[in-house]
């Protein structure tokens, strides 16, 4: 039976690439931000006074990975709190999330950004994401098609999760 509840300590240690003080220390602090920006939901709310921990479920230990990820890649606080916590609500209801989560398939997050858009999306491998690369014709006007794009392999993610 896996667990229910984990503790911001617990969280880091499940998301952290190395077990070093200063490592678990920044992502304990960016933790603490990230739920401050409601981009993470702890368990019972946020609990913002002293002597309650917070307690995350283990989607949350997921988003906070793929948090993490974003991270190695600069995408700024101001532009995650604009999407990210709109995107990922539905996410764990998904199909590719739970297929991402048993490694049975390769699932990817792909987070598209245009002049005045962002698009995200988690989709199989063999899924077909038209808005990365639409085909003339398609309608799509030229202020909506991405500039750039980040694509996680949340497959991979979530495998190397320390839970």
């Amino acid at each position: 039976m896996s667990k229910l509840a984990f503790t911001l300590k617990e969280l880091v240690a499940a998301i952290a690439p190395s077990s070093d003080a200063e490592t678990e220390g920044r992502i304990a602090r960016q933790v603490r931000h990230w739920t401050a920006m409601d981009l993470l939901t702890p368990i019972d709310g946020k609990n913002t006074g002293t002597g309650v921990s917070r307690k995350y479920d283990i989607d949350e230990i997921r988003k906070a990975a793929i948090l993490l990820e974003y991270g190695r890649y600069r995408v700024p606080i101001p532009v995650l709190h604009e999407s990210f916590s709109d995107f990922s609500e539905h996410w764990t209801d998904a199909p590719a999330w739970t297929e991402a989560i048993s490694g049975r398939h390769s699932v990817y997050l792909y987070t598209a950004y245009s002049e005045n858009f962002i698009f995200c999306q988690i989709a199989r491998r063999d899924a077909v994401i038209s808005l990365l690369d639409p085909k003339p014709g398609t309608g799509v006007h030229p202020e909506l098609q991405p500039i750039s794009a980040i694509v996680i392999n949340l497959t991979r993610l979530f495998a190397r999760l320390n839970l």
